[in-house]
């Protein structure tokens, strides 16, 4: 599968930024760009169509990864005496649905990436 380099963003697999010069320059790596190294240098990578750095398969840490929009969602728990738990998205919901035997009300802001935990899943 080709790689969508004009349109998503990619980093190599051990997180180092990445900059894309082309995605047509034939050839067994027709995928060409540089990353920053740890000590800020950009240096020059070539790619397969694909983004793999090797054609053997296994994973990299110079391999193309995209990079996935990120999201923010927060909501309230209400957590109960019997280690049960309701959960809301807003406080006035949870205080309003609230019984007589909850012991805290948590708001909870957890970010994440798009796909984030369906990677296993496939």
């Amino acid at each position: 599968m080709k790689l969508d380099l004009k349109n998503k963003t990619y980093t190599l697999r051990d997180g180092s930024e990445y900059r894309n010069y082309c995605d047509d320059a034939g050839g067994k790596y027709p995928i060409h760009g540089a990353f920053k190294n740890d000590e800020g240098v950009w240096i020059q990578i070539k790619h397969f169509f694909d983004g793999r750095f090797y054609s053997d398969g296994v994973k990299h840490a110079y391999d193309l990864i995209e990079v996935k929009k990120t999201h923010t969602i927060t909501f309230w728990v209400n957590y109960y005496s019997n280690s049960e738990f309701s959960l809301w998205y807003s406080q006035e919901k949870a205080d309003l649905s609230a019984s007589r035997n909850r012991i805290a009300c948590l708001e909870i802001t957890r970010t994440f990436n798009g796909g984030e935990g369906l990677e296993d899943r496939k």
